[in-house]
């Protein structure tokens, strides 16, 4: 059980498109799978788009200091991204703290997209644009399909994969 992580990238980097940017920076964890599948779906989407030239992927852990530094590298230069897709809602918060610090308004200087919707993120001032994959529902699914498993004697390669449309929020 698991959200369409290709379908909620393009959301995320369509929303930022349609308000009209181009230099749009991307922060990922390359020490998982969604942050690596992240990463390479935003390339993806800017090659695709004619922006290759304006790629800024920068692939760090998801801690606050990493990302701290990654915020002030993209704030602290005349080149500055006019957007930021966080592949997670952890590096978006962390952004928008980095931003505040600098001086940067979000989202009159700079936009932030993440991606989860974890519980504070509609608590951050202001309140962040993030992908939501139903974490909630993925787990009530994937307990429902395994107690089905049981109860039916059922192994993983006799279920399909159930996939979830993420949204934005």
């Amino acid at each position: 059980v698991y959200a369409a992580a290709e379908q909620g990238t393009r959301l995320a980097l369509d929303h930022l498109w349609s308000l009209g940017h181009r230099n749009i920076a991307c922060v990922s964890d390359p020490r998982n799978h969604d942050g690596r599948l992240r990463a390479e779906l935003y390339r993806q989407y800017m090659r695709e788009h004619g922006v290759e030239q304006e790629i800024r992927l920068h692939m760090i852990p998801q801690d606050q200091q990493a990302t701290y530094q990654v915020g002030q590298s993209l704030f602290g230069t005349s080149e500055q991204p006019t957007a930021i897709y966080a592949a997670s809602d952890t590096f978006a918060i962390y952004l928008l703290q980095a931003a505040f610090q600098a001086g940067i308004r979000v989202p009159q200087q700079v936009s932030i997209v993440g991606f989860d919707n974890i519980e504070f993120a509609s608590d951050t001032i202001p309140p962040l644009t993030t992908i939501d994959q139903s974490g909630v529902h993925m787990g009530e699914t994937a307990a429902n399909l395994l107690l089905d498993m049981i109860e039916q004697d059922r192994t993983s390669t006799d279920v399909e994969d159930i996939i979830l449309e993420p949204t934005l929020v």
